[in-house]
């Protein structure tokens, strides 16, 4: 993000989603990849939507998203790009932003790369587009891509009533209108964010020394693979300590930055941590009947802290352990009890 108010020509976030595929027989690769993209949008219309902004001269009026008929030339024209010798690795650090979602197919590797601006996917919703985009591809797969019942198979997928889904924003609306928010979900919020503030700025990973004066630019990748004996012995000592899965890894990515040099006197991990609100929209009918919003953003971000991180100070919850520990306490407080810790009962969201 910029903050000097200048545009940065692109999106400052993105999320991307790589699969790699696997294929029995000798089959037309592309055109079955191509085709379930096309099934995806076909299912889901917001997820060709596009912003039209607000008439010139009108600064009153919001820009709105706006969905599209569906045409599969037309989507396969804006979206669908086939990348011949490259991985998805090449592809994630020369990909430049696009108004549009844009899925790459890559032969050479037999990859996916499905990549989508932040205000119109969330993490989640990218792992369930990438689920529906699987079972699609299985399906045209079967019936096999070239003939012509897929055309009849892709015309007849179940559409979203409602091509836009509804935002947060929205349902918070009808939220307030039933039931007010009470003073003590107010006061609890009010002491996170505040606990936020007193104990940022936090450690981080050190950026590099020119980006002060560059804007963003290509990402940069680094990979681990751990053999199914290692993940086996990782996922047994995560269980017999009972930290959950996120917070093993978010204890790793902390325990990692105490390690970088820092500023002076920085010795706490102040961030915000995500939640997933589908399930807590899953009672509400317009939520329920769209197949749990794959698209859209419907993640809250509550502040997370964490002290005592500094190598000289005492005591000091340096440990990989402590901070897995605290962690997945924080992790299983979720927003129907967040204000728990402060000494009150659930309280649901």
């Amino acid at each position: 993000m910029s903050e000097s108010s200048v545009a940065l020509g692109g999106d400052h976030a993105a999320i991307k989603l790589v699969l790699n595929l696997s294929f029995v027989g000798s089959v037309d690769r592309e055109l079955g990849v191509r085709r379930a993209w096309q099934a995806c949008h076909r299912q889901y219309p917001a997820l060709g939507a596009f912003v039209v902004s607000s008439p010139q001269g009108d600064s009153g009026s919001p820009a709105r998203l706006v969905s599209s008929p569906f045409d599969s030339e037309a989507w396969d024209k804006a979206t669908f790009i086939v990348c011949h010798d490259q991985d998805a690795i090449e592809v994630c650090e020369k990909m430049n932003s696009a108004p549009m979602p844009i899925c790459h197919w890559l032969p050479a590797s037999s990859e996916v790369v499905i990549r989508m601006s932040h205000w119109r996917v969330d993490g989640m919703g990218i792992f369930m587009i990438g689920h529906r985009f699987l079972a699609h591809l299985a399906e045209i797969m079967r019936r096999g891509p070239e003939t012509c019942c897929i055309a009849n198979y892709i015309d007849h997928l179940p559409i979203l009533t409602n091509p836009l889904p509804p935002t947060v924003e929205s349902l918070l609306q009808k939220q307030e209108k039933q039931e007010k928010i009470t003073p003590d979900i107010e006061r609890a919020f009010e002491r996170l964010a505040k606990c936020y503030a007193q104990h940022s700025p936090g450690i981080v990973f050190p950026p590099r020394h020119d980006t002060c004066e560059t804007l963003p630019s290509t990402n940069g990748h680094a990979t681990i693979r751990l053999d199914a004996a290692t993940t086996r012995q990782v996922s047994a000592a995560r269980r017999a300590n009972d930290y959950s899965f996120t917070a093993a890894v978010h204890a790793a990515l902390i325990r990692a930055m105490t390690k970088c040099p820092q500023k002076p006197l920085v010795n706490s991990y102040a961030s915000f941590y995500l939640i997933d609100l589908r399930k807590s929209f899953s009672q509400c009918a317009s939520v329920a009947a769209q197949d749990n919003c794959p698209i859209g953003f419907y993640i809250a971000t509550p502040p997370l802290y964490l002290g005592g991180l500094g190598l000289d100070q005492r005591p000091s919850i340096n440990s990989y352990d402590e901070i897995a520990r605290k962690l997945s306490l924080i992790y299983r407080q979720g927003l129907p009890n967040i204000h728990t810790a402060f000494g009150g009962g659930p309280a649901a969201f």
